[in-house]
Parts: C-alpha cells; sequence; structure tokens
C-alpha cells in the first residue's frame, strides 16, 4: 500500500546541477484545494546526504500551488524523503495575482491582488507596494512547472507580467 502524503513531508529534487529540497507545507481551501510546496534555495551536490539542518540554514526559493504532487513523485521529478514540522511562522505566505493575466502586451502590470495563503478574501494592492515583492505568483501549477522553476531560479516561464 502505498503512503498517503501529509502536511511536513520533504522531498529530494533532481536539480539538473544537484539536488534541491521542497517541502509540502499547506493545502489551500481558497485555491481549488492544491497543495502548497516551499522550495529551497541552495542547490546541493548529489551526494550530500538530507539532514535537517540543510532546511533550517537555507531560504526559500519560491513557493507555488501544486496541483498533485503524487504525480512529480511518478515522473521523478522528485522523491519524498522525511516529514518535518512546519512551523505556523512558515505558512505566514502572501500570493499575488493580477487582472492582467494573459495579456501579453501588459509588460508591467498596474492591476494586483494579494492574498494570504488560506484567506478567502483578496485584497486590491497598488502595484507599488511593497508586499508584491514578498508575495509568490498564485498559479496553481503542474509538477514538471515546479521542476523547471527549481532550475531556474524560481522563475515561470510563459507570460506572466511584472509588477515593476
Amino acid at each position: 500500500m502505498k503512503k498517503k502524503l501529509e502536511i511536513g513531508d520533504v522531498f529530494e529534487i533532481n536539480a539538473q546541477d544537484g539536488k534541491k529540497f521542497m517541502q509540502y507545507i499547506a493545502d489551500d481551501l481558497e485555491q481549488l484545494n492544491s497543495s502548497v510546496v516551499r522550495v529551497y534555495k541552495t542547490t546541493h551536490p548529489k551526494d550530500v546526504k538530507y539532514n535537517l539542518l540543510l532546511l533550517k540554514n537555507d531560504e526559500e526559493e519560491f513557493c507555488m500551488h501544486v496541483t498533485d504532487i503524487k504525480k512529480g513523485e511518478k515522473l521523478a521529478l522528485w522523491k519524498k524523503i522525511t516529514n518535518e514540522d512546519v512551523l505556523k511562522s512558515q505558512v505566514d505566505v502572501f500570493f499575488k495575482g493580477t487582472y492582467d493575466i494573459g495579456n501579453s502586451e501588459v509588460k508591467i502590470s498596474k492591476n494586483w491582488y494579494v492574498w494570504r495563503l488560506g484567506d478567502s478574501h483578496t485584497y486590491e494592492v497598488d502595484y507599488r507596494d511593497g508586499i508584491l515583492d514578498r508575495a509568490y505568483i498564485g498559479l496553481i501549477v503542474q509538477p514538471d512547472d515546479i521542476y523547471e522553476m527549481a532550475n531556474n531560479g524560481g522563475k515561470l516561464t510563459g507570460f506572466y507580467p511584472s509588477h515593476k
């Protein structure tokens, strides 16, 4: 019988230049009940063995909603290695969206809104508001998008306007 995914599960991503770590931190009932993952910034050599200090001493590169974590395992994009507690402060994450998504003529959007992970309310914000610098793109993506972002500095490919 396959093990069920649990919040706190830590995965090793088979990055192009080594490996990175990702943690399943929450389910967002307000975003189609999608899973939210945090990918850590450091790329480690392939022979590094996981220990909790690798996460504690690292910073997050990005957080993202993902459609299916198990699919990423099936595609061998990552593998589950352990489960660690997720602190409440680690899920105090903001996401952002723009009303200009899909409009390739808009390079810098002035039409933004933000929401806190798990919050049903969105808040319109000025495009110069500093919260947009701290907020992550609020799209729900496929596992291969997470893998690609982990390998290119957390950047989402395709068109998504900037706020500056």
